[in-house]
């Protein structure tokens, strides 16, 4: 394995649980497919505002928790056996505002991140938090079940979400990628329903041109199939089999029901496309493929 270009850099965050080290064979198996670089981080966010009441333990106590970080993170370095491919480092602060700096900084091309651990770090991923950092990670982000084990490679087949902008497809190579490694097959999904259908909703969408009055459900699920009979035509001098899939329904539970009948092993999409799909990423449609997904998810931000 290696040789590919893909991912170089994978930022790996942890929080000192069981359930975030779950991201580490992932994280594994992608820096020896692509013979990437893996930084380990950990990120004490012990509250400033303890330190006026502790005084000087609160010093001592932010000392030994950046210690302890230092030894274990350390420790789960050694046990990747990646020698000098694999760097850690701690922090303090907040969460996401820290793990943004750091992908920076580091280039991340890929962060590998589990959606449970310690009540903090459930916040990262689940909520607003979530929100803010997919929003604003320059790096695509793959997020495991804490709950669940990883079945790699990862890629066998993917859900990849389509809502027919240029910027929703921004995620088809990373898809094609991993698809392409595994020697798997990808799905590429779109979803239209009822609540679409007045000519409105597509006032600026790419795949739907503007017209007058209310749009009829059979033109758009037309233009549906042919959208991704075109873009599964494209996929056909890669090695990797793609099939089209289109919905009469809200994203979010399409979503959800399609990569369970499917039986996807990822659910890929980018976080902002066309109008629609800016509310299947973030609000309450993200929260519940976020939440009752019961596989990997990966998001490419697309800014």
């Amino acid at each position: 394995m290696g040789g590919h270009s893909m991912f170089q850099k994978i930022v790996v965050p942890l929080d000192g649980s069981k359930e975030a080290e779950h991201a580490l064979d992932a994280a594994l198996y992608f820096a020896k497919l692509y013979n990437a670089e893996l930084l380990l981080v950990q990120v004490s966010d012990l509250p400033v505002t303890m330190a006026e009441s502790m005084g000087q333990k609160y010093l001592e106590l932010r000392e030994q928790l950046r210690q302890e970080s230092i030894v274990y993170l350390k420790r789960l370095g050694e046990k990747l056996q990646l020698r000098d491919k694999v760097q850690t480092m701690v922090l303090e602060g907040h969460p996401v505002e820290r793990l943004l700096v750091v992908c920076r900084e580091f280039s991340a091309d890929l962060v590998v991140m589990t959606s449970h651990g310690r009540s903090g770090f459930e916040r990262w991923l689940l909520g607003s938090v979530t929100e803010s950092f997919a929003r604003r990670s320059p790096a695509p982000v793959l997020i495991l079940r804490g709950s669940n084990p990883v079945h790699l490679p990862l890629g066998k087949k993917i859900l990849v979400t389509l809502d027919g902008s240029t910027t929703a497809e921004a995620i088809l190579p990373v898809a094609t990628s991993l698809a392409e490694q595994a020697q798997g097959e990808l799905v590429l999904f779109h979803s239209y329903h009822d609540g679409v259908s007045n000519s409105f909703e597509f006032a600026d969408h790419e795949l739907y041109p503007p017209k007058e009055g209310e749009r009829d459900l059979n033109e758009v699920a037309d233009i549906a199939r042919t959208y991704l009979d075109k873009k599964v035509e494209t996929l056909k001098s890669s090695s990797v089999k793609a099939v089209g899939k289109s919905s009469k329904s809200y994203p979010a539970e399409a979503i959800l029901e399609t990569a369970e009948a499917e039986d996807v092993d990822l659910i890929a999409l980018t976080s902002h496309g066309a109008t629609g799909l800016t509310k299947w990423i973030f609000g309450s449609v993200a929260e519940k493929i976020l939440r009752h997904a019961d596989r990997p998810i990966l998001i490419k931000n697309s800014d």
